[in-house]
Protein backbone atom coordinates (compact mmCIF):
# COMPACT_ATOMS: atom_id res chain seq x y z
CA UNK A 1 0.00 0.00 0.00
CA UNK A 2 1.32 3.47 -0.83
CA UNK A 3 2.63 5.63 1.97
CA UNK A 4 0.18 8.46 1.32
CA UNK A 5 -2.90 6.28 1.64
CA UNK A 6 -1.49 4.42 4.63
CA UNK A 7 -0.69 7.60 6.54
CA UNK A 8 -3.39 10.00 5.45
CA UNK A 9 -6.35 7.63 5.51
CA UNK A 10 -5.51 5.18 8.28
CA UNK A 11 -8.14 5.15 11.04
CA UNK A 12 -7.02 6.41 14.40
CA UNK A 13 -6.24 3.57 16.75
CA UNK A 14 -7.61 3.50 20.25
CA UNK A 15 -5.00 4.93 22.59
CA UNK A 16 -3.50 2.51 25.07
CA UNK A 17 -3.48 3.16 28.78
CA UNK A 18 -1.26 6.10 29.48
CA UNK A 19 2.19 5.36 30.80
CA UNK A 20 3.97 7.68 33.19
CA UNK A 21 7.18 9.15 31.84
CA UNK A 22 10.17 7.25 33.13
CA UNK A 23 11.65 8.50 36.38
CA UNK A 24 15.07 7.68 37.78
CA UNK A 25 15.13 3.90 38.36
CA UNK A 26 16.53 2.36 41.51
CA UNK A 27 19.99 0.78 41.18
CA UNK A 28 18.50 -2.57 42.14
CA UNK A 29 16.27 -2.51 39.06
CA UNK A 30 19.23 -2.05 36.69
CA UNK A 31 21.48 -4.69 35.18
CA UNK A 32 24.36 -2.21 35.00
CA UNK A 33 23.91 0.72 37.43
CA UNK A 34 27.39 2.06 36.67
CA UNK A 35 26.70 2.31 32.93
CA UNK A 36 23.39 4.04 33.66
CA UNK A 37 25.12 6.62 35.86
CA UNK A 38 27.94 7.14 33.36
CA UNK A 39 25.43 7.66 30.55
CA UNK A 40 23.56 10.36 32.48
CA UNK A 41 26.83 12.06 33.40
CA UNK A 42 27.86 12.10 29.74
CA UNK A 43 24.51 13.63 28.75
CA UNK A 44 24.87 16.33 31.41
CA UNK A 45 28.39 17.12 30.18
CA UNK A 46 27.26 17.08 26.52
CA UNK A 47 29.98 14.51 25.79
CA UNK A 48 28.90 12.95 22.50
CA UNK A 49 31.35 10.06 22.49
CA UNK A 50 30.65 8.90 26.04
CA UNK A 51 26.91 9.45 25.66
CA UNK A 52 26.86 7.09 22.71
CA UNK A 53 29.31 4.66 24.24
CA UNK A 54 27.25 4.20 27.41
CA UNK A 55 24.00 4.21 25.48
CA UNK A 56 25.21 1.19 23.49
CA UNK A 57 26.13 -0.51 26.76
CA UNK A 58 22.63 0.13 28.12
CA UNK A 59 21.13 -1.21 24.89
CA UNK A 60 23.06 -4.45 25.31
CA UNK A 61 21.89 -4.92 28.91
CA UNK A 62 18.32 -3.80 28.10
CA UNK A 63 18.61 -1.04 30.71
CA UNK A 64 17.90 1.29 27.80
CA UNK A 65 14.18 0.86 28.45
CA UNK A 66 14.66 2.67 31.78
CA UNK A 67 15.75 5.92 30.12
CA UNK A 68 13.61 9.04 30.31
CA UNK A 69 12.40 11.38 27.59
CA UNK A 70 15.36 13.74 27.87
CA UNK A 71 17.81 10.86 27.49
CA UNK A 72 16.20 9.69 24.26
CA UNK A 73 16.23 13.26 22.98
CA UNK A 74 19.97 13.42 23.66
CA UNK A 75 20.56 10.20 21.69
CA UNK A 76 18.53 11.46 18.73
CA UNK A 77 20.48 14.73 18.75
CA UNK A 78 23.67 12.73 18.24
CA UNK A 79 22.15 10.86 15.32
CA UNK A 80 20.71 14.04 13.81
CA UNK A 81 24.07 15.79 14.11
CA UNK A 82 25.84 12.86 12.43
CA UNK A 83 28.07 12.49 15.47
CA UNK A 84 27.75 8.73 15.96
CA UNK A 85 26.99 7.10 12.60
CA UNK A 86 30.22 6.45 10.72
CA UNK A 87 28.49 4.42 8.01
CA UNK A 88 26.84 6.48 5.26
CA UNK A 89 24.73 3.50 4.26
CA UNK A 90 20.99 4.33 4.44
CA UNK A 91 20.37 0.74 5.54
CA UNK A 92 22.70 1.18 8.54
CA UNK A 93 21.04 4.46 9.46
CA UNK A 94 17.56 2.99 9.27
CA UNK A 95 18.66 0.06 11.42
CA UNK A 96 20.02 2.46 14.02
CA UNK A 97 16.80 4.52 14.06
CA UNK A 98 14.75 1.34 14.34
CA UNK A 99 16.77 0.28 17.38
CA UNK A 100 16.17 3.61 19.16
CA UNK A 101 12.48 3.62 18.19
CA UNK A 102 12.05 0.11 19.60
CA UNK A 103 13.75 1.17 22.83
CA UNK A 104 11.34 4.11 23.17
CA UNK A 105 8.36 1.83 22.55
CA UNK A 106 9.51 -0.64 25.21
CA UNK A 107 10.24 2.08 27.76
CA UNK A 108 7.85 3.85 30.10
CA UNK A 109 8.34 7.10 28.22
CA UNK A 110 5.35 8.86 26.71
CA UNK A 111 6.76 10.49 23.55
CA UNK A 112 5.80 14.12 23.06
CA UNK A 113 5.21 15.85 19.75
CA UNK A 114 8.82 17.00 19.53
CA UNK A 115 10.17 13.44 19.83
CA UNK A 116 7.73 12.15 17.22
CA UNK A 117 8.68 14.94 14.82
CA UNK A 118 12.38 14.20 15.28
CA UNK A 119 11.83 10.55 14.34
CA UNK A 120 9.76 11.61 11.30
CA UNK A 121 12.54 13.96 10.18
CA UNK A 122 15.31 11.38 10.66
CA UNK A 123 13.40 8.66 8.84
CA UNK A 124 12.59 11.22 6.15
CA UNK A 125 16.25 12.13 5.72
CA UNK A 126 17.07 8.56 4.75
CA UNK A 127 13.89 8.21 2.67
CA UNK A 128 12.43 5.40 4.78
CA UNK A 129 8.69 5.27 4.09
CA UNK A 130 8.06 2.41 6.53
CA UNK A 131 9.72 4.35 9.35
CA UNK A 132 7.60 7.45 8.81
CA UNK A 133 4.45 5.34 8.56
CA UNK A 134 4.99 3.59 11.90
CA UNK A 135 5.76 6.85 13.69
CA UNK A 136 2.64 8.53 12.30
CA UNK A 137 0.52 5.52 13.21
CA UNK A 138 1.92 5.68 16.75
CA UNK A 139 0.96 9.36 16.88
CA UNK A 140 -2.57 8.48 15.85
CA UNK A 141 -2.73 5.81 18.56
CA UNK A 142 -1.60 8.41 21.09
CA UNK A 143 -4.18 10.86 19.67
CA UNK A 144 -1.45 13.26 18.60
CA UNK A 145 -2.37 15.39 15.56
CA UNK A 146 -0.64 14.22 12.38
CA UNK A 147 -1.58 17.10 10.09
CA UNK A 148 1.47 19.10 11.13
CA UNK A 149 3.05 20.75 8.10
CA UNK A 150 6.48 19.34 8.92
CA UNK A 151 5.11 15.79 8.95
CA UNK A 152 3.29 16.29 5.65
CA UNK A 153 6.43 17.84 4.18
CA UNK A 154 8.56 14.81 5.05
CA UNK A 155 5.91 12.41 3.77
CA UNK A 156 5.79 14.32 0.49
CA UNK A 157 9.57 14.47 0.17
CA UNK A 158 9.89 10.75 0.87
CA UNK A 159 7.28 9.94 -1.77
CA UNK A 160 9.06 12.16 -4.29
CA UNK A 161 12.35 10.49 -3.46
CA UNK A 162 10.79 7.07 -4.06
CA UNK A 163 9.48 8.20 -7.44
CA UNK A 164 5.82 8.41 -6.37
CA UNK A 165 5.62 11.84 -7.98
CA UNK A 166 1.83 11.91 -8.43
CA UNK A 167 1.18 11.10 -4.76
CA UNK A 168 3.76 13.68 -3.69
CA UNK A 169 2.10 16.26 -5.94
CA UNK A 170 -1.27 15.68 -4.26
CA UNK A 171 0.24 16.58 -0.87
CA UNK A 172 2.06 19.56 -2.37
CA UNK A 173 -1.05 21.00 -4.00
CA UNK A 174 -3.05 20.50 -0.79
CA UNK A 175 -0.59 22.42 1.38
CA UNK A 176 1.26 24.79 -0.97
CA UNK A 177 -0.83 27.80 0.04
CA UNK A 178 -0.82 27.07 3.76
CA UNK A 179 0.82 29.63 5.99
CA UNK A 180 4.54 28.89 6.10
CA UNK A 181 4.31 26.03 3.60
CA UNK A 182 4.77 27.83 0.30
CA UNK A 183 8.47 27.79 -0.56
CA UNK A 184 9.47 25.20 2.06
CA UNK A 185 7.09 22.68 0.52
CA UNK A 186 8.34 23.32 -3.00
CA UNK A 187 11.94 22.96 -1.85
CA UNK A 188 11.17 19.73 -0.01
CA UNK A 189 9.55 18.33 -3.16
CA UNK A 190 12.58 19.27 -5.26
CA UNK A 191 14.99 17.88 -2.66
CA UNK A 192 13.08 14.60 -2.57
CA UNK A 193 13.22 14.29 -6.35
CA UNK A 194 16.92 15.19 -6.35
CA UNK A 195 17.85 12.61 -3.73
CA UNK A 196 15.85 9.95 -5.53
CA UNK A 197 17.49 10.77 -8.86
CA UNK A 198 14.27 11.91 -10.56
CA UNK A 199 15.67 14.71 -12.71
CA UNK A 200 12.61 15.38 -14.90
CA UNK A 201 10.26 15.87 -11.92
CA UNK A 202 12.85 18.03 -10.17
CA UNK A 203 13.28 20.33 -13.15
CA UNK A 204 9.52 20.57 -13.77
CA UNK A 205 9.02 21.90 -10.26
CA UNK A 206 12.02 24.21 -10.61
CA UNK A 207 10.63 25.73 -13.81
CA UNK A 208 7.16 26.00 -12.27
CA UNK A 209 8.66 27.96 -9.39
CA UNK A 210 10.46 30.26 -11.81
CA UNK A 211 7.26 30.88 -13.73
CA UNK A 212 4.51 30.80 -11.11
CA UNK A 213 6.32 31.17 -7.80
CA UNK A 214 7.42 30.93 -5.19
CA UNK A 215 10.71 32.01 -6.72
CA UNK A 216 13.65 29.61 -6.22
CA UNK A 217 15.87 30.54 -3.28
CA UNK A 218 19.14 29.23 -1.90
CA UNK A 219 17.49 26.01 -0.72
CA UNK A 220 16.02 25.38 -4.16
CA UNK A 221 19.27 25.96 -6.00
CA UNK A 222 21.22 23.95 -3.46
CA UNK A 223 19.04 20.87 -4.05
CA UNK A 224 19.49 21.12 -7.82
CA UNK A 225 23.22 21.79 -7.58
CA UNK A 226 23.66 18.86 -5.17
CA UNK A 227 21.80 16.60 -7.61
CA UNK A 228 24.24 17.36 -10.42
CA UNK A 229 27.23 17.10 -8.09
CA UNK A 230 26.01 13.64 -7.14
CA UNK A 231 25.91 12.79 -10.84
CA UNK A 232 29.45 14.20 -11.20
CA UNK A 233 28.09 16.67 -13.74
CA UNK A 234 30.13 19.65 -12.56
CA UNK A 235 29.31 21.66 -15.68
CA UNK A 236 25.56 21.53 -15.03
CA UNK A 237 26.06 22.20 -11.31
CA UNK A 238 28.19 25.23 -12.21
CA UNK A 239 25.45 26.52 -14.51
CA UNK A 240 22.91 26.67 -11.70
CA UNK A 241 25.54 28.02 -9.29
CA UNK A 242 26.32 30.89 -11.67
CA UNK A 243 22.59 31.61 -12.04
CA UNK A 244 22.20 31.93 -8.30
CA UNK A 245 25.25 34.06 -7.47
CA UNK A 246 24.22 36.60 -10.10
CA UNK A 247 21.09 37.40 -8.09
CA UNK A 248 21.06 39.06 -4.65
CA UNK A 249 21.02 36.89 -1.57
CA UNK A 250 23.28 34.01 -2.60
CA UNK A 251 24.33 32.42 0.67
CA UNK A 252 27.18 30.37 2.07
CA UNK A 253 25.26 27.14 1.46
CA UNK A 254 25.50 27.61 -2.32
CA UNK A 255 29.24 28.22 -2.20
CA UNK A 256 29.69 25.26 0.14
CA UNK A 257 28.09 22.97 -2.43
CA UNK A 258 30.47 23.99 -5.20
CA UNK A 259 33.45 24.00 -2.84
CA UNK A 260 32.70 20.37 -2.03
CA UNK A 261 32.31 19.56 -5.75
CA UNK A 262 35.73 20.97 -6.65
CA UNK A 263 37.44 19.26 -3.71
CA UNK A 264 35.85 15.91 -4.54
CA UNK A 265 36.94 16.32 -8.14
CA UNK A 266 40.49 16.95 -6.92
CA UNK A 267 40.54 20.47 -8.36
CA UNK A 268 42.36 22.36 -5.62
CA UNK A 269 42.88 25.46 -7.77
CA UNK A 270 39.15 26.02 -8.30
CA UNK A 271 38.46 25.27 -4.65
CA UNK A 272 41.00 27.87 -3.50
CA UNK A 273 39.56 30.40 -5.98
CA UNK A 274 36.10 29.81 -4.54
CA UNK A 275 37.35 30.31 -0.98
CA UNK A 276 38.91 33.60 -2.09
CA UNK A 277 35.62 34.61 -3.68
CA UNK A 278 33.73 33.83 -0.47
CA UNK A 279 36.26 35.87 1.51
CA UNK A 280 35.97 38.82 -0.86
CA UNK A 281 32.18 38.73 -0.58
CA UNK A 282 32.50 38.63 3.23
CA UNK A 283 30.35 35.54 3.51
CA UNK A 284 30.19 33.85 6.87
CA UNK A 285 32.11 30.58 7.02
CA UNK A 286 29.85 28.07 8.77
CA UNK A 287 30.81 24.64 10.17
CA UNK A 288 30.25 23.06 6.74
CA UNK A 289 32.68 25.53 5.18
CA UNK A 290 35.29 24.67 7.80
CA UNK A 291 34.75 20.95 7.17
CA UNK A 292 35.44 21.57 3.49
CA UNK A 293 38.55 23.59 4.37
CA UNK A 294 39.82 20.55 6.27
CA UNK A 295 39.11 18.43 3.18
CA UNK A 296 40.96 20.98 1.06
CA UNK A 297 43.93 20.78 3.43
CA UNK A 298 43.82 17.00 3.02
CA UNK A 299 43.81 17.43 -0.76
CA UNK A 300 46.83 19.75 -0.51
CA UNK A 301 48.63 17.58 2.04
CA UNK A 302 48.66 20.40 4.61
CA UNK A 303 48.54 18.32 7.79
CA UNK A 304 49.25 21.15 10.24
CA UNK A 305 46.56 23.38 8.74
CA UNK A 306 44.01 20.58 9.00
CA UNK A 307 44.76 20.04 12.70
CA UNK A 308 44.65 23.78 13.41
CA UNK A 309 41.24 24.03 11.78
CA UNK A 310 39.80 21.05 13.66
CA UNK A 311 41.26 22.32 16.93
CA UNK A 312 39.24 25.54 16.51
CA UNK A 313 35.95 23.73 15.81
CA UNK A 314 33.37 22.77 18.42
CA UNK A 315 31.41 20.45 16.13
CA UNK A 316 33.34 17.42 14.91
CA UNK A 317 31.21 14.97 12.94
CA UNK A 318 32.61 11.63 11.85
CA UNK A 319 33.09 12.83 8.26
CA UNK A 320 35.34 15.63 9.53
CA UNK A 321 37.51 13.17 11.48
CA UNK A 322 37.89 11.07 8.34
CA UNK A 323 39.11 14.14 6.44
CA UNK A 324 41.52 14.93 9.26
CA UNK A 325 42.95 11.41 9.07
CA UNK A 326 43.34 11.74 5.30
CA UNK A 327 45.16 15.05 5.78
CA UNK A 328 47.49 13.36 8.27
CA UNK A 329 48.23 10.55 5.83
CA UNK A 330 48.78 6.84 6.51
CA UNK A 331 50.29 6.00 9.88
CA UNK A 332 52.77 3.21 10.60
CA UNK A 333 54.36 1.73 13.72
CA UNK A 334 57.78 3.06 12.76
CA UNK A 335 59.37 5.71 15.02
CA UNK A 336 59.73 7.96 11.95
CA UNK A 337 55.97 7.99 11.34
CA UNK A 338 55.23 9.05 14.91
CA UNK A 339 57.96 11.70 14.87
CA UNK A 340 56.60 13.12 11.62
CA UNK A 341 53.15 13.45 13.21
CA UNK A 342 54.57 15.18 16.30
CA UNK A 343 56.50 17.58 14.06
CA UNK A 344 53.25 18.51 12.29
CA UNK A 345 51.60 19.27 15.63
CA UNK A 346 54.57 21.35 16.79
CA UNK A 347 53.70 24.05 14.24
CA UNK A 348 50.15 24.32 15.63
CA UNK A 349 48.52 25.12 18.97
CA UNK A 350 47.51 21.46 19.30
CA UNK A 351 49.30 19.64 22.12
CA UNK A 352 49.94 15.91 21.92
CA UNK A 353 47.44 14.40 24.34
CA UNK A 354 45.51 11.12 24.54
CA UNK A 355 42.41 12.85 23.17
CA UNK A 356 44.33 14.00 20.09
CA UNK A 357 45.49 10.46 19.28
CA UNK A 358 42.00 9.14 19.94
CA UNK A 359 40.58 11.70 17.51
CA UNK A 360 43.02 10.52 14.85
CA UNK A 361 42.21 6.88 15.60
CA UNK A 362 38.49 7.59 15.11
CA UNK A 363 39.31 9.24 11.81
CA UNK A 364 41.13 6.17 10.54
CA UNK A 365 38.23 4.02 11.70
CA UNK A 366 35.84 6.18 9.70
CA UNK A 367 37.84 6.02 6.44
CA UNK A 368 38.35 3.01 7.20
CA UNK A 369 42.11 2.45 7.39
CA UNK A 370 42.56 -0.24 10.02
CA UNK A 371 46.33 -0.56 9.62
CA UNK A 372 46.78 3.14 10.40
CA UNK A 373 44.31 2.87 13.28
CA UNK A 374 46.38 0.05 14.78
CA UNK A 375 49.55 2.09 14.28
CA UNK A 376 48.05 4.97 16.27
CA UNK A 377 47.23 2.46 19.01
CA UNK A 378 50.95 1.79 19.26
CA UNK A 379 51.61 5.54 19.44
CA UNK A 380 49.78 5.68 22.78
CA UNK A 381 52.50 3.50 24.28
CA UNK A 382 55.27 5.48 22.57
CA UNK A 383 53.85 8.68 24.09
CA UNK A 384 53.48 7.09 27.53
CA UNK A 385 49.67 7.30 27.45
CA UNK A 386 47.40 4.59 28.90
CA UNK A 387 45.93 2.20 26.33
CA UNK A 388 42.30 1.54 27.26
CA UNK A 389 40.17 -1.28 25.90
CA UNK A 390 37.81 1.15 24.18
CA UNK A 391 40.72 2.13 21.92
CA UNK A 392 41.15 -1.50 20.94
CA UNK A 393 37.42 -1.55 20.17
CA UNK A 394 37.90 1.29 17.68
CA UNK A 395 40.65 -0.67 15.91
CA UNK A 396 38.51 -3.81 15.83
CA UNK A 397 35.66 -1.71 14.37
CA UNK A 398 38.01 -0.51 11.63
CA UNK A 399 39.10 -4.04 10.72
CA UNK A 400 35.48 -5.21 10.69
CA UNK A 401 34.58 -2.31 8.38
CA UNK A 402 37.22 -3.68 6.00
CA UNK A 403 35.82 -7.21 6.47
CA UNK A 404 39.17 -8.30 7.90
CA UNK A 405 37.92 -10.68 10.58
CA UNK A 406 41.28 -12.40 11.37
CA UNK A 407 42.97 -9.12 12.27
CA UNK A 408 39.91 -7.99 14.22
CA UNK A 409 40.13 -11.21 16.24
CA UNK A 410 43.87 -10.73 16.74
CA UNK A 411 43.33 -7.31 18.34
CA UNK A 412 40.40 -8.57 20.41
CA UNK A 413 42.42 -11.49 21.78
CA UNK A 414 45.23 -9.37 23.16
CA UNK A 415 45.76 -9.70 26.91
CA UNK A 416 43.54 -7.50 29.05
CA UNK A 417 41.32 -6.29 26.19
CA UNK A 418 37.62 -6.07 26.99
CA UNK A 419 35.72 -4.97 23.90
CA UNK A 420 32.76 -2.62 24.01
CA UNK A 421 29.50 -4.64 23.93
CA UNK A 422 28.56 -3.41 20.47
CA UNK A 423 31.98 -4.22 19.04
CA UNK A 424 31.98 -7.63 20.71
CA UNK A 425 28.59 -8.40 19.20
CA UNK A 426 29.68 -7.25 15.74
CA UNK A 427 32.84 -9.37 15.95
CA UNK A 428 30.85 -12.41 17.00
CA UNK A 429 28.42 -11.95 14.11
CA UNK A 430 31.30 -11.47 11.64
CA UNK A 431 33.09 -14.55 12.97
CA UNK A 432 29.98 -16.72 12.73
CA UNK A 433 29.27 -15.40 9.24
CA UNK A 434 32.80 -16.19 8.09
CA UNK A 435 32.58 -19.71 9.55
CA UNK A 436 29.25 -20.30 7.83
CA UNK A 437 30.65 -19.24 4.45
CA UNK A 438 33.63 -21.60 4.61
Amino acid sequence: MALASTVLNAPKAVATASRPNASTPSPASLSDPLAFRKFNQAVDLDNAYDTWRWYRTLAQSNDVVKLNLGAFRAVLRLIKGNQVVFSRSPVARVQLLDEVWTAVEKSDVIPDKSLYLTFVELYGRVGDQAGITKVVQAMKAAKEPTDDLLIQQWIMATLARAGSVDEASVIYQKHRDSVGANRSFANAYIAGCARGGHEDAMLRMFKDMQKNGPKPDNGTYNAVIQYYIGKENIAEATKYFEQRIQTPGASTVIYNAMLFAHIRAGDGAKAHALVAQMTAQKLNFDHITFEHLVRLAALDGRTADAWSLVHSMDRRPISLLASLAKATGPATTSPESFEKFKTSLNSTQVQLRPKVLETLLKGYRAIPDAASAEAVLSWFEKAGFPVESRLHSLVVDAYLSQEDVPNAQRIANQDGVELAPRTKSNLLNATEGKAASV
